[in-house]
């Protein structure tokens, strides 16, 4: 049962990826909106389709949520639904259950995990999820209003479920060991969520994202971090350095939340999974490069010459999925060669969900 979870949240990925192509088409030609699409309702449609299917998937697994039965069923069928929702009509009364729905099961999950005192990363990783979802109802409220601080809460609460939740939690799969407390990762992931989302002065802005990157710097440079994921890590931090030191155009923070998602976090995701071997050599090499050019091309969008910008962002963006879809596909239904990647973090999340089934 664990494994076809873990494929649900992987076609959540492949749903994500592909409602992005549709946005880029879309500035690219106008083709979606022009037969009746809504541009805001499909963009929320594709980050709800990351956040709450493909991302936080791993992390309840990781917290011991049952790998089985009805509320598994119930949490995909909710996220799944959300995301039409979304799509047709953004922020309604049925996308605000639904998201309700996704806020009772972080609830239990986090609980339970934080009434368990497992210390480190998976502590850190269930506080940031009572964080996110104490920051959904807002946002979905205002969101559903109108009101202009909707865009300020929703930027807040993407951050904040990044840096308390999915960088934690992603390390925590992986097998990597906290060399701090929990106490200190939740402040700093909350610190640098505000840097990113908020609108401030290089001032300001450096130190709040400066613990989160001291901590991430630290914890990759250590002798027992995967290397291989080391230079992914190593750089989110220098991100979060070079982030609040250059203005919050809406391009480069676009690109830097893609940047992070598909980069650290998914490459992580994946290789926790044990599923990397399983990607022929080719397309593992080339995804790197791949993400680079659609990461670069969405950043450097708005230098483009009018009309050139969204083209060529749509271009790249799909040789992303080109990759992308294989890599998926072979991680899903190809068996690994080897035992690559399953190390402790799995063990973990094996042993926890043991002892609650």
């Amino acid at each position: 049962m664990r494994t076809c979870v873990l494929r649900a949240a992987a076609l959540f990925l492949l749903v994500t990826a592909l409602l992005g192509l549709v946005l880029r088409a879309d500035l690219a030609s106008g083709a979606w909106s022009s037969a009746g699409w809504s541009f805001p309702y499909l963009r929320h449609a594709h980050s709800h389709a990351g956040f709450y299917g493909f991302l936080t998937v791993p992390i309840l697994l990781l917290l011991g949520f049952p790998a089985g039965g009805r509320i598994w069923f119930a949490y995909l069928a909710a996220a799944a639904g959300a995301v039409v929702a979304f799509a047709t009509g953004g922020y309604t009364w049925l996308s605000i259950a639904l998201s309700n729905v996704i806020l009772a099961v972080w609830l239990v999950a986090a609980v339970r995990t934080l009434l368990r005192r497992e210390g480190g990363f998976p502590a850190a990783a269930a506080a940031g999820l009572l964080l996110g979802a104490a920051l959904i109802a807002p946002v979905a409220v205002l969101g559903a209003r109108g009101d202009p601080l909707a865009v300020t809460a929703a930027r807040l609460f993407v951050a904040a479920l990044v840096f308390t939740v999915y960088v934690p939690g992603t390390l925590a799969w992986i097998g990597a060991a906290s060399r701090r407390t929990a106490a200190l990762w939740v402040p700093a992931g909350l610190a640098a969520a505000v840097s990113a989302a908020v609108p401030l002065s290089p001032l300001l802005a450096l130190p709040l994202a400066l613990p989160l990157a001291w901590l991430l710097a630290e914890q990759a440079a250590g002798s027992t971090f995967p290397r291989g994921l080391a230079p992914w890590w190593l750089l989110l931090a220098s991100a979060l350095v070079a982030g609040a030191l250059v203005p919050h155009w809406p391009a480069l923070r676009i690109a830097g939340v893609h940047a992070v998602v598909l980069g650290p976090l998914l490459v992580s995701l994946a290789w926790g999974a044990g599923r990397v071997s399983a990607i022929p050599l080719p397309v593992r090499l080339a995804y790197a490069p791949a993400l680079a050019l659609m990461i670069g091309a969405i950043a450097l969008a708005p230098w483009i010459p009018v009309g050139q910008g969204a083209a060529v962002t749509l271009f790249v963006s799909a040789l992303f999925l080109v990759v992308l879809v294989p890599a998926v596909g072979f991680a899903l239904f190809v068996k690994p060669a080897d035992g690559t990647g399953r190390r402790d973090a799995h063990e973990y999340a094996n042993r926890i969900a043991r002892s609650h089934p």
